[in-house]
């Protein structure tokens, strides 16, 4: 039984029970992971860009029609990929901030 499953039995629902927004996101999850692919940063970092432009793709669709306990699910699933993409962002922002004011106050090209 996989982790996705899991959850599911945890609400109680099956995949058929799932609104289109739900199955897409479930998908989604289940290829990536069943990609078996190795967990780098930078696997991370695409994984919830993709995330973030699916859910923003979601939000402003017309396709949905979106009860507030969705709306507001995706919002706060927005939130968290926000969120976590710039935790994963964090240590190169540092590094290039630092290497621009070193190269400013050395006057460096």
């Amino acid at each position: 039984m996989n982790i996705l499953t899991e959850v599911l039995n945890k609400l109680h629902k099956t995949y058929e029970e799932l609104s289109p927004i739900a199955k897409s996101t479930y998908d989604r999850w289940e290829a990536t992971l069943s990609g078996g692919q190795p967990i780098t940063i930078e696997g991370l970092k695409k994984f919830w860009q993709g995330e973030k432009e699916a859910i923003i793709k979601d939000l402003a669709s017309s396709q949905y029609e979106l009860n507030s306990k969705e709306d507001m699910f995706l919002k706060a699933r927005l939130n968290d990929a926000l969120i976590t993409l710039a935790f994963l962002e964090s240590p190169q922002k540092a590094a290039e901030m630092l290497e621009l004011y070193l190269k400013r106050f050395y006057k460096i090209k």
